[in-house]
């Protein structure tokens, strides 16, 4: 059995914004929980509305949580009064479970906390894989050094990203716009292809040409649970991309006979109108900054007001 202390003070180390953890059986016992951390009474529930796949929101400890990643091996939600984040994942085996608590001050923890905390949840069957959380190799020894060359321009870009993203919080796109370039070229120039890349797709969103190839690739990367919502009545939770289903097409004349585009629809509004619902979650985004759903939205919000003849 792995040493739980021990797992929680590595997590720490990888990821200083984990503040609280808890290891659950998969029948709800509770293995190991930080003393900070009163979740006793939600657990049954927390473990349920899991299984479930299509709960909107948890309550751990008190606190409300909105969902927005569940899977059967992945568990994301965040408080949306600033009282943190949650994150689940399951062991390899699959018979164990452990939850983190992320402190609100975490800065792109969507991107980061998931990964981190998986890979402490395998080192729960397999107590090797701890050093890979603190970026060590198999025999113990540190990562190679990054060249002071390199050093100082990833600095330049971090400057330049925070300049980046001052300028599209004023919407001064063409000013953004010079700063993803010089972003783009500095990437390129210490062979950093994922940030060229990422500044690329930028580039064209705010410019209107994006590429559907690229665009493609980011969704795979990281879905938006928002986005699927929107597209399918209010079901905010993320899935795994699986082979698309063939829909019965309808013809537009029988349309009036088909009493589920009728209820989709409702639920869509009891959605809209739900205060956890849609506002809820597009106030996160633009709280986030997150621009590439920001710029979705705004497609799907023309597209909506041009089918009602708003």
């Amino acid at each position: 059995m792995a040493n739980y202390k021990e797992v929680f003070k590595t997590l720490q180390k990888s990821y200083p914004y984990v503040d609280k953890i808890l290891v659950l059986e998969k029948n709800g016992k509770i293995e190991f929980s930080t003393e900070n951390w009163n979740v006793k009474e939600d657990i049954n529930d927390f473990l349920t509305n899991w299984a479930s796949g299509n709960a909107q929101f948890v309550i751990v400890d008190e606190v409300k949580y909105s969902i927005l990643q569940m899977e059967p091996e992945r568990f994301v939600g965040t408080n949306r009064h600033n009282k943190g984040h949650l994150i689940g994942a399951t062991t390899t085996s699959r018979d164990k479970y452990l939850i983190a608590h992320i402190n609100n001050k975490a800065k792109g923890w969507m991107h980061k906390a998931y990964p981190t905390v998986a890979r402490a949840a395998a080192a729960l069957n397999d107590t090797s894989k701890l050093r890979h959380l603190n970026g060590s190799n198999k025999k113990g020894k540190s990562r190679k050094k990054v060249p002071k060359k390199k050093k100082k321009v990833l600095k330049k870009i971090k400057k330049n990203e925070k300049k980046f993203n001052k300028k599209l919080k004023k919407d001064k796109r063409d000013k953004a716009i010079k700063y993803a370039q010089e972003i783009m070229k500095m990437a390129n120039s210490i062979k950093e292809k994922d940030i060229a890349e990422k500044y690329k797709n930028k580039i064209n969103t705010l410019s209107g040409k994006s590429d559907v190839s690229s665009e493609k690739e980011t969704e795979k990367e990281l879905e938006h649970p928002l986005l699927n919502a929107l597209q399918n009545g209010g079901e905010v939770n993320e899935e795994r991309e699986e082979e698309p289903i063939q829909k019965e097409t309808i013809p537009a004349e029988n349309l009036h006979k088909n009493p589920i585009i009728k209820k989709e629809v409702k639920n869509f509004l009891i959605w809209i109108e739900n205060q956890d619902g849609l506002a809820s979650y597009v106030k996160y985004y633009l709280d986030n900054n997150d621009y590439r759903v920001i710029s979705d939205l705004s497609r799907i919000y023309n597209q909506i007001r041009n089918i009602l003849g708003a």
